[in-house]
């Protein structure tokens, strides 16, 4: 049994024009829906897989159709949920690769991937129209939205939907034999997520107990509705029988109704908890992760859960240079079935510090053996600090690339007497402190540190002394990375790209001075290699200066950042303007030391033109 078009067009054909009326065409559809559940109810697991697992192949992924339907006859109360959330992501990714053949970009939101001419060409009018009656826009049934957002008890929406859809999918097979050459179809690889590895504080492998635990958490919470703890009590569970990805399904809708209970009690508004509608917006995690409300008041969601939370939450669904999980899994771009325990084990946490940071019901008891779960749990919910925020990311950064400039210290070259150039002893300290870099430091530095602390980072910039202070300077800047303004963020904008342009210095110069040092042993330079390797050579120390100016030039950029934000317009024109003059120099710099260029004496003068530019930057400044 596939569906019949004709049937559908039957029952909808007089109303179909009229996209409005979705209420009278879910009404018109239902019998038909019924219909279909009664077949496939009527097939054991192995008759459906003879049946459809063929027509399911052109999705690429027909195991989880399968173990959708399995998540259905589980007996359990959350089965057709779990069902409808792994049927509605890999439907729509299958959806995307087909819109994918006809070479146009695949729109980002499901509702106006059915909606395209695209789909309609390939699959007929009324087939996409009765997935849009059932999962399109707000004004439909809109099941992949209420599901996935968290809206829908247990048992609340009728399984009846779940086998339509599947049929339906399976229908979709046999229309792309017919319309796709051989029904071969290019599917995108799943994504991976190699940043939750620096989610810095996962939770150890936990045993039965500890489980028990965090489950008890759960079940005492205010902000989780009784009538949503069979979602959290089958997400302990599929971890417990590690089935994580229907782990992390099912936690990442519940965190989000529990985190809208919680928005909605903070802010005054408890009508939004329930709020479904389709004429109205829904209060997802993108508007409960603002600073301020629609009508620009103060959200005061922080004030309830605390800023390291949001922080924790931000990270893992918001940063667009973070796993941004919940996006992601919701619209199938993950292997749903072969998501990692280290995910899980995260999302399990950030779950239960929610937990933790609005109270529970009562005292959650627990053996000596497992209080240390808890405790760790009320530590992140007060301690956590952004890991993906691009102030975060340039700090990380940043550092990483303060290291990397005792990287040349160590490269082998020859002595001045086998290849004629400037001995790297000659740049003492004492020679060092009478240069003008010296002097542009100290401008820099004034009212940034004392003089102590002055005197010590500015030695850092001699051309092979180490870095620890610097690199000290910079780990130790206490960042505020919650809500920032757009004028911080432009300039932290700007800084990463001047660090990404020095990292690309250092390694340019790094290879070609080891690729060189290498020919010269072997006797392979020409004459005109021997020179340009000499100049490489007496003009090193001075690059090694001019990056680490750099350095420091953005350290304290990052360390004033929150000031950014109080300066008035012609003050930060100025210092965007200083920046992307920095960031021309690191440009440039990248461009000349690279091996089609290798213009040294070209990367010396701009060394020299950006310590003209710093001091007469920091000169104005400290006049105002």
């Amino acid at each position: 049994m596939t569906l019949n078009t004709s049937m559908c067009f039957y029952i909808l054909s007089d109303i179909t024009a009229d996209a409005n009326k979705f209420e009278e065409l879910v009404r018109r559809l239902a019998p038909v829906c019924q219909a279909v559940h009664s077949h496939v109810a009527s097939l054991s697991m192995e008759e459906f897989k003879l049946k459809y697992y063929e027509q399911l192949q052109w999705t690429g992924m027909a195991e989880v159709f399968i173990e959708s339907l399995e998540a259905v006859r589980s007996n359990e109360s959350v089965g057709n949920s779990v069902c409808l959330m792994l049927l509605t992501a890999a439907l729509e990714r299958s959806l995307g690769d087909i819109f994918l053949t006809r070479n146009s970009p695949c729109p980002s939101m499901l509702k106006d991937l059915l909606s395209t001419e695209e789909l309609r060409d390939i699959f007929g009018c009324f087939v996409v129209f009765c997935l849009r009656v059932l999962i399109g826009p707000p004004t439909s049934l809109n099941l992949r939205n209420i599901i996935w957002h968290g809206f829908a008890a247990p048992q609340e929406i009728s399984v009846r939907y779940s086998s339509f859809l599947l049929v339906l999918t399976a229908s979709l097979g046999v229309i792309v034999g017919k319309k796709i050459p051989g029904g071969k179809v290019t599917h995108r690889q799943p994504l991976s997520f190699p940043q939750i590895c620096e989610l810095q504080h996962s939770l150890p492998d936990l045993t039965d107990t500890e489980l028990e635990v965090i489950s008890n958490l759960f079940s005492n919470s205010i902000c989780i509705a009784e009538v949503m703890l069979p979602y959290w009590d089958a997400a302990v569970q599929y971890y417990r029988e590690e089935r994580y990805g229907i782990c992390v399904v099912l936690l990442l809708t519940q965190l989000e109704q529990s985190l809208r209970q919680v928005f909605a009690s903070a802010n005054k508004c408890q009508h939004r908890v329930l709020t479904a509608e389709s004429a109205i917006l829904f209060t997802t995690f993108d508007e409960m992760m603002c600073s301020t409300l629609p009508d620009d008041t103060d959200n005061l969601l922080v004030q309830r859960v605390g800023v390291s939370f949001m922080e924790m939450l931000l990270d893992l669904l918001e940063h667009q240079e973070g796993p941004r999980l919940r996006d992601h899994i919701s619209h199938g771009e993950l292997d749903i079935l072969n998501i990692s325990k280290d995910i899980a084990n995260y999302v399990l946490l950030v779950s239960s510090v929610l937990c933790v940071c609005v109270g529970p019901r009562k005292d959650v008891s627990s053996s000596k053996d497992c209080v240390y779960i808890l405790d760790k749990l009320v530590c992140l919910s007060t301690s956590y600090t952004s890991v993906f925020h691009p102030l975060s990311r340039l700090k990380s950064e940043l550092t990483d690339y303060i290291a990397s400039l005792t990287s040349w210290i160590d490269l082998n070259h020859p002595s001045h007497d086998a290849l004629e150039h400037i001995p790297w002893c000659t740049y003492t300290e004492e020679n060092f402190m009478t240069s003008p870099v010296y002097s542009s430091a100290h401008l820099m530095l004034a009212g940034n540190a004392n003089e102590q602390d002055i005197s010590e980072l500015i030695r850092c910039l001699n051309a092979f002394s180490d870095v620890d202070l610097l690199q000290s300077f910079c780990k130790e800047c206490k960042l505020h990375t919650l809500f920032r303004p757009r004028s911080e963020l432009e300039v932290v904008a700007l800084l990463r790209r001047i660090v990404r342009e020095c990292r690309v210095v250092v390694t340019n110069v790094a290879k070609t001075a080891t690729d060189r040092y290498q020919q010269w042993c072997e006797k392979n330079l020409r004459s005109r290699q021997r020179n340009n390797y000499a100049r490489l050579l007496n003009n090193l120390p001075q690059f090694s200066i001019g990056l680490r100016l750099a350095a420091l030039i953005m350290a304290l950029e990052m360390k004033g950042i929150k000031r950014v934000s109080t300066y008035p317009s012609n003050k930060l024109q100025a210092l965007i303007k200083f920046l992307k003059s920095v960031l021309q120099y690191a440009e440039n710099m990248a461009i000349l030391s690279a091996a089609s260029k290798n213009k040294w004496d070209e990367c010396s003068q701009l060394t020299t033109a950006l310590v003209d530019k710093v001091t007469a930057f920091y000169t104005k400044v400290n006049q105002l």
